[in-house]
């Protein structure tokens, strides 16, 4: 990921869409795989009931909660980048 900032947008299959936005599918795609390998192990082990869903739940609410602030990071940058294109003012300017 390059490490400037610019509101620019990306045309890929005739969609536009932020840049901002980009990296996240892959985020998603590691966050899932992570997760399904983590299932599998935690099922896999010998541990009671109640721990195997206790750790699953846990993995499961940190990863969306990742996914949740990557993608509020995402859209706060993508909204940045067309405020200062579009001359700079937020709701408050009429």
């Amino acid at each position: 990921m390059s490490s400037r900032r610019s509101g620019g947008m990306v045309s890929r299959g005739g969609e536009q869409r932020p840049e901002a936005f980009v990296g996240l599918r892959a985020e998603l795609a590691v966050v899932l795989v992570f997760g399904a390998i983590a299932a599998l192990l935690i099922v896999g082990l010998d541990l009671r009931r109640w721990v195997e869903l206790v750790l699953l739940a846990g993995i499961g609410f940190a990863a969306g909660g990742w996914m949740a602030v990557r993608t509020r990071a995402a859209e706060r940058r993508a909204l940045d980048g067309r405020e200062s294109r579009e001359g700079g003012g937020g709701p408050e300017q009429e």
